[in-house]
């Protein structure tokens, strides 16, 4: 049974946004039903960068290590200042690639290794405060690509 409270449908909310680099605030102009008049509110909107990351020309035995691949990951979310929630990791075999993901409480890293050619791609989505650069730095430094390609993505800008 429905507390009496709620309502039994939908209202639609209105609301006016005002989108920063510092996030964005609302004003709302309609309510729920039953929940009065006009209302002052932070909405949370989920700006934040998306780098898709090609490491070309990585030596093969850095590209096989689970272990040492996850504990790279790991110290990229920390350089970023990003929360690791969960890690999962998979190895396709001895001397054969590597495919892993850290869930970040502001969104992911995650890579895929090729050994037979030499490629790492990264995908490093940080929303938020989080410092995506500061991330493919540290992976940069750690796997020292002979070259790289990387795309900048901003998500939730319009």
């Amino acid at each position: 049974m429905r507390p009496a409270h709620l309502p039994t449908r939908a209202t639609p909310i209105r609301a006016a946004v005002a989108v920063t680099d510092q996030g964005a605030t609302a004003r709302v102009v309609g309510a729920t039903q039953g929940a009065g008049v006009d209302a002052i509110s932070k909405l949370h909107i989920p700006n934040g960068i998306h780098l898709l990351v090609d490491f070309w020309g990585v030596p093969a035995n850095q590209l096989t290590n689970t272990e040492q691949i996850e504990a790279i990951l790991r110290e990229a979310a920390h350089a970023a200042q990003a929360t690791v929630l969960r890690a999962h990791f998979h190895s396709f075999g001895e001397q054969q690639g590597v495919t892993g993901m850290l869930m970040l409480a502001e969104s992911h890293l995650s890579i895929h290794t090729w050994p037979e050619v030499e490629l790492a791609a990264i995908d490093i989505f940080i929303c938020g405060n989080g410092q995506a650069d500061k991330a493919l730095i540290w992976l940069a430094n750690c796997f020292k690509p002979s070259r790289q390609k990387i795309t900048r993505i901003p998500r939730g800008a319009e």
